[in-house]
């Protein structure tokens, strides 16, 4: 049976907020459950690095509401976390609510790596990615060319503003897992 087909008979339904302790950034999510005290705490990228770097105990979660139904769900989420929430500096969420992080159907996963991959569809899934990177590795390509290299302070200082250029783009239009 498919992930959203079980979702949606999950006996609870709600949106959460994570909260570091430590500096006051949160995380809001939704999630499908049978068990309350199952330890879901969220699955977004800033969200777990900032678990990994202060520590699992240094965050709280809070339901914030109850849903009928996944679908529900979804479009509270949605509404909750917007483009407006986004530009916040104190919110962990990285993209419009609503969609959840792991809907993608293999074909869509394979189809969306395909257009962003540099290397002509490298990412085409476990079987032929792997046959492809067998093929470069074999032909003498390296995919380290940067190793034994130092970036620059001036390179260091640009790569360290790509966060907050992310959150200061008002129009910034974030893709559907669908797209």
């Amino acid at each position: 049976m498919q992930k959203r087909q079980i979702e949606r008979q999950r006996k609870y339904h709600f949106i959460y907020k994570t909260t570091n302790l430590i500096n006051s950034k949160y995380y809001i999510g939704m999630h499908s459950t049978d068990n309350l005290d199952d330890g879901y705490i969220g699955s977004g990228t800033r969200l777990w690095r900032s678990i990994e770097y202060y520590g699992k105990e240094n965050f709280k979660v809070e339901i914030l509401e109850f849903l009928p139904d996944r679908l529900s769900l979804k479009e509270r989420e949605h509404e909750l976390v917007n483009k407006e929430k986004l530009i916040d500096n104190m919110c962990m969420n990285l993209k419009v609510g609503g969609n959840g992080g792991w809907y993608l159907t293999p074909e869509q996963y394979v189809a969306r790596n395909a257009k962003c991959s540099k290397r002509g569809g490298l990412a085409t899934g476990p079987k032929n990615g792997a046959k492809k990177f067998k093929e470069l590795n074999d032909s003498g390509f390296s995919s380290r060319k940067f190793s034994g290299k130092k970036h620059s302070d001036e390179t260091k200082r640009k790569i360290g503003l790509i966060p907050s250029v992310i959150h200061i783009v008002p129009n910034c239009e974030f893709p559907s897992p669908d797209a």
